[in-house]
């Protein structure tokens, strides 16, 4: 039943509209989705309990799926290309006074390089094989976000080695009493 509903939120179209909603249960189905991509690697939550994001649910799962199969693919995805199996991160809490949630995606893959950090934000830009991606993912997260008043970076994992990508959302205005 739960898988059947996270389906449902993912699946939903451009014309969703904002609500309060909590981060741990967008970021629970969201993996439930995904799990097929990302089921070689182990997976990490650290989830600060009861933050509440306002943000249009359907559009910021797609965000964390694309985060996710990304990592899956930089540590090595399936088949032909599948290599160890890695680590998949993803920690969630409240920054900024409690003003923002702060929701970072980390894996123990290769990373990216500083100098293309700029480049895969642009549009039509890959690190991956054609038959892999479009180059469209993050410059599509990065949009989602900042319609939600929110920011998309990318950078290296401390922890892990590989890459960390960090976007923040405002808080919802049910913050605690999910």
């Amino acid at each position: 039943v739960r898988l059947n509903a996270a389906l449902l939120n993912y699946s939903r179209g451009v014309d969703e509209q904002f609500a309060d909603v909590s981060i741990e249960e967008l970021i629970e189905d969201t993996c439930l989705v995904v799990h097929g991509r990302i089921r070689r690697h182990r997976l990490e939550l650290k989830i600060e309990p009861g933050i509440v994001a306002h943000c249009c649910r359907g559009q910021i799962e797609r965000v964390i799926g694309n985060l996710l199969t990304n990592a899956s693919d930089a540590i090595g995805g399936e088949g032909e290309d599948a290599g160890e199996p890695g680590i998949i991160r993803i920690s969630a809490d409240s920054v900024n006074d409690d003003t923002q949630i702060r929701v970072v995606v980390e894996d123990s893959g290769p990373g990216i390089p500083t100098e293309l950090t700029d480049a895969v934000m642009r549009p039509f830009y890959t690190t991956k094989s054609p038959a892999r991606g479009t180059g469209l993912g993050l410059y599509i997260c990065r949009g989602i976000v900042k319609g939600h008043k929110g920011d998309l970076s990318l950078g290296r994992s401390a922890s892990l080695s590989g890459a960390a990508v960090t976007f923040t959302l405002p808080v919802g205005h049910l913050a605690g009493h999910i």
